[in-house]
């Protein structure tokens, strides 16, 4: 079904953020192909819901509880996959987001997200890297954001943290060269996903919106990622339209980012008019 599968005809990878979301998605996708996923999460009765939907879609899941954060808990997660006899494709997935302008944010708020959106990554990276080696070869998916090419006003930590997983995983692309691991960074638009349940600071309220209106579903998502690694993309970019906003700020960055800041205006304008006419029941 997936060119994935061709690859690593063992079909095993590791998902984290795998309760829900895109993570969920994902492994959904590759169950349907038989794959072996390890789902980890930290959030454990979500987590043995969707592994029960990627049992029944036709996936053989083992639930992996998981802090991305927790090295300790990293070093566990990659003895029970070598207890399995190893790994094709490593997804790190987990992610959390926060909303507002800097100097009014909680810096803990912004410890926590960079904690979990780039530290996590690295530590599933730096885990499970000498695992894909042992094996002869694998795929690394990093998830990132459109936000990482995007810098949206309110958005600067989670921004920076996307662009720092862009920079990451490019860097990754150049070192794994010739090792038989190779690499994807993911920068999806905002898709339909519980993210904005989970987000913290001034404007968490602004980011639940836009995730509730996005256009995309996660499963939509899923399969893009999954055909574009598959084809070795090192650049997973979706839609269009966000290439070619980046394209657009990279050659005219003072025009772009007028754009993106009118562009911002204007959501938020429609922001307030959804307000006033849903007005939040009294606390």
């Amino acid at each position: 079904m997936w060119s994935l599968s061709r690859r690593f005809p063992q079909k095993r990878a590791f998902v984290t953020g795998a309760a829900s979301g895109l993570g969920e998605a994902l492994c959904l996708a590759l169950a349907q192909d038989g794959w072996t996923l390890f789902m980890a999460d930290l959030r454990e009765d979500a987590l043995t819901v969707a592994a029960s939907g990627v049992a029944r879609a036709g996936g053989k899941p083992t639930v992996v509880v998981l802090d991305v954060t927790d090295r300790a808990a990293y070093a566990a997660a990659v003895a029970r996959v070598d207890a399995q006899g190893g790994l094709d494709v490593l997804i790190n997935n987990a992610g959390v987001a926060v909303g507002g302008r800097l100097e009014e944010m909680d810096l803990q708020d912004w410890d926590w997200l960079y904690s979990v959106n780039v530290t996590g990554v690295v530590n599933g990276c730096h885990a499970f890297i000498p695992v894909l080696r042992r094996g002869g070869g694998g795929h690394i998916i990093n998830v990132a954001s459109a936000a990482a090419l995007v810098p949206v006003p309110h958005m600067a930590a989670y921004c920076s943290a996307k662009a720092a997983v862009k920079s990451l995983s490019e860097v990754l692309h150049t070192e794994l060269h010739g090792s038989g691991i190779t690499v994807s960074v993911v920068m999806p638009e905002f898709f339909r996903t519980a993210l904005g349940d989970r987000t913290r600071g001034p404007d968490a309220g602004l980011a639940r919106h836009l995730l509730g209106r996005a256009r995309f579903t996660a499963a939509d998502v899923a399969r893009k990622v999954l055909r574009k690694a598959g084809a070795g993309a090192l650049h997973i970019v979706f839609p269009g339209y966000v290439r070619l906003a980046w394209w657009w700020l990279r050659a005219f960055p003072k025009a772009g980012l007028s754009g993106v800041r009118l562009a911002q205006q204007w959501t938020s304008s429609r922001y307030r008019k959804h307000l006033e006419g849903n007005p939040q029941p009294p606390s």
